[in-house]
């Protein structure tokens, strides 16, 4: 199978173009995204994500679907919870289009199994979070908590209190998630990075991935593990990839919105090949995926 995984585009419309337009040049039938789907950049993130899914992303996926090509998903921390019905309403009407998200998807040789939450974040809005035995919230304070699907308001101190009760913990929903389908190759597709391996390393040091989900990872040993979450992980930690046990483990990284840079993985499962690439969203710069593949390459 071949395929291109990309992560946090964050709604990027020219990031989207040039990942579609890599596929479609390439021959390509395959995308996956693990997480962070939808714009973020405005106070009113809930309109902003509404309009962008019935708008100019459902017309995304149409061009998707007449090029052949299926985009395999999830969604992350930033994007609310507020508009999942408006996104499930709408991915149902495109048969190329596979939210994993705690579920499978078994598409030629390969089993996709997903994951959107992350562990607690320090930002105001608590979207898609879990927690695990030994994490402590990294605090920035802020006058108001805004939590879940129905923006429960509360103080910090309240939340500290409440996330300890109310949320569910991260081996809890790691036990929950599907076997990898018999014969095929187990690809997670998981927002949250593992802890330690260089993959959840933030700008100010802080190592902020889950350990639970390493361990779950060096037990059930898909083929690759793909994660987003910390854009700038491999530029901090010098490091895209790492293997535990026989498994690949990887964030590709992604440039800021606007910035020009599109951050990719491509992969060929039956040449065993993986090769991270950051491309320029140039419209004048067009490579095919032999081209990439065959550059000189440096891991």
């Amino acid at each position: 199978m071949r395929f291109i995984y990309s992560t946090d585009i964050h709604g990027d419309q020219v990031k989207y173009e040039k990942l579609l337009e890599l596929a479609m040049s390439s021959g390509i039938q395959n995308i996956v995204i693990s997480g962070d789907l939808l714009p973020k950049n405005a106070q009113d993130r809930e309109t902003l994500q509404r309009e962008f899914i019935y708008g100019w992303f459902k017309e995304y996926l149409r061009k998707a679907r007449e090029a052949g090509i299926r985009v395999i998903s999830i969604l992350g921390n930033d994007d609310v919870e507020a508009i999942e019905e408006d996104y499930q309403a709408m991915i149902a009407e495109f048969d190329n289009v596979f939210d994993v998200n705690k579920k499978k998807a078994d598409i030629e040789d390969c089993s996709f199994i997903g994951l959107s939450e992350v562990l607690d974040t320090p930002f105001f809005r608590k979207t898609r979070v879990t927690i695990e035995d030994g994490q402590t919230m990294p605090v920035q304070r802020h006058d108001e908590i805004e939590f879940g699907k129905d923006k429960i308001k509360m103080t910090t101190p309240e939340w500290e209190e409440f996330r300890m009760h109310n949320i569910p913990q991260m081996d809890e929903l790691l036990a929950g998630l599907p076997e990898i389908s018999e014969g095929q190759k187990g690809i997670f597709v998981f927002h949250c990075p593992p802890y330690g391996i260089g993959l959840d390393v933030c700008k100010d040091g802080d190592i902020v991935g889950s350990k639970e989900m390493l361990a779950y990872i060096q037990e059930k040993q898909p083929y690759m593990s793909f994660h987003g979450h910390i854009h700038e992980a491999s530029r901090i930690s010098g490091k895209w990839y790492a293997n535990v046990g026989q498994t690949i483990c990887m964030n590709c990284g992604q440039s800021e919105f606007g910035q020009k840079d599109l951050h990719i993985v491509l992969i060929d499962t039956e040449r065993g090949l993986y090769k991270r690439r950051i491309i320029s969203c140039n419209p004048e710069i067009k490579k095919s995926m032999e081209e990439l593949l065959e550059e000189d390459f440096n891991r």
